[in-house]
Order: C-alpha cells, then sequence, then structure tokens
C-alpha cells in the first residue's frame, strides 16, 4: 500500500515547524491523528493522480499507478 499522499505532504510541513521529528514520525502522527477521520480516496491518491475507469474516480497513485479503492 502506498502512503497518504495528503498526510505524507502534512507531514513534510509538520517537519519544517518541528525538524525534532521526522517527516515519517509526523506521518505516524498524523494517521493516529485521523484514524476516526480518514483522508478520502482521492486525497490519498494525491494531487497527480489518475483516472480509474473501475471506480470512475481520480484515485490512482501516481507512484504505484494503482488505485487505491480497487487495488
Amino acid at each position: 500500500m502506498a502512503v497518504c499522499e495528503k498526510c505524507w505532504e502534512d507531514a513534510y510541513f509538520r517537519t519544517l515547524s518541528d525538524p525534532a521529528k521526522s517527516q515519517y514520525e509526523h506521518y505516524v502522527d498524523l494517521l493516529l491523528e485521523r484514524r476516526d477521520t480518514p483522508c478520502s480516496a482521492e486525497e490519498q491518491a494525491g494531487e497527480d493522480a489518475g483516472f480509474c475507469i473501475k471506480c470512475e474516480r481520480h484515485t490512482v497513485n501516481a507512484t504505484t499507478h494503482k488505485c487505491v479503492i480497487c487495488g
């Protein structure tokens, strides 16, 4: 499974304001914080997400080339 692109980007910005933690550590914190309200499939796929013909949404991760919904 690919990382949630929104959380990874948000973790990057947290690293800029709090460099005591790595981007990965901030990412894990964000996943825990957002456990009850997870990011949408489109947010998880990222701004550069491709269109999935199967589920008809922009949910194809640009790095893995896999739909975050359909796999």
